[in-house]
């Protein structure tokens, strides 16, 4: 059965890839306090909302490689430039990095944290809680995870790039 995702258009790609792009550099500019915002709006540091601006930077940057001549449903052929195919292991191995530094700082930052939580069954709400140990439990899992992705991405991207 034929994959789907080879029928998007390269231009359709490139057009996700600026909107995501384009978001990405907002939150940064936002982070560097370049674009004016309500500071009361804010809940994390400026240095959070730039990284989750990288985050979405990335993404657009890695759809854009997706669109590169001669993909074949994202995958770059070995004939294709080194710098595009390291930029296609380097933006995901960076959102990994990122998405772990916000998940860190979640967990393990200073400052009380507010988590909610609600428990429904079927649409219905059993239960809410509020429980900041629980929150940044499951926080720090998260940055666990993301550093063992990163470490085990970062073995796969080093053999695809130098066949070691």
């Amino acid at each position: 059965m034929k994959d789907k995702s080879s029928n998007v258009s390269p231009l359709v790609l490139l057009a996700g890839a600026a909107v995501f792009a384009a978001f990405g550099l907002y939150l940064v500019l936002v982070g560097f306090e370049i674009v004016a915002t309500q500071p009361d709006t804010i809940k994390a540091p400026l240095w959070i909302v730039a990284l989750c601006g990288v985050v979405f930077m990335c993404a657009g940057g890695f759809v854009a490689v997706t669109a590169a001549p001669g993909a074949n449903d994202g995958d770059l052929p070995d004939s294709a430039p080194f710098a595009l195919r390291l930029a296609q292991q380097a933006f995901p191995l960076a959102m990994v990095t990122a998405l772990g530094i916000v998940a860190a700082w979640i967990a393990f930052g200073e400052g009380a944290r507010d988590f909610t939580s609600q428990t429904t069954f079927f649409g219905i709400p059993l239960a809410t809680g509020n429980n900041e140990a629980t929150g940044r439990f499951a926080f720090g899992a998260v940055a666990v995870l993301a550093g063992l992705i990163l470490v085990l991405g970062g073995a796969r991207a080093w053999r695809k790039l130098f066949g070691r």
